[in-house]
């Protein structure tokens, strides 16, 4: 079964739940792909497997081809997606960052 990490807060591996977020991003940029909509609610954690999951890459494309709209969670969208100069993998890197200070928040000790 796999939870949403905003509802179960299984943070007590705050290494493992980053190390899979930045594996799923390096693998997304190896393919030239933008995420798009990464944050908290994308995240999966697996009791059967002990392991953590990016999902939801309905928005997800390549890096070349831009989107004429702004998709994603408001609080994780990038200033400069917000200002119209699009998404990068910049703009993913941000949203990692947002999901960094909300997991941090959230840690059980």
């Amino acid at each position: 079964m796999l939870f949403v990490f905003q509802e179960k807060h299984y943070c007590n591996n705050y290494f493992a739940l980053i190390t899979s977020e930045e594996v799923a991003v390096s693998r997304l940029l190896q393919e030239r792909s933008i995420h798009r909509d990464l944050h908290s609610g994308n995240i999966l954690y697996s009791e059967y497997s002990g392991e953590w999951y990016v999902s939801d890459f309905g928005f997800c494309g390549p890096a070349d081809k831009p989107l004429g709209s702004i998709y994603g969670n408001l609080p994780y969208i990038a200033p400069e997606v917000i200002n119209g100069k699009g998404y990068t993998f910049a703009s993913d890197i941000y949203s990692i960052e947002d999901d960094l200070d909300e997991f941090e928040d959230l840690i059980i000790t």
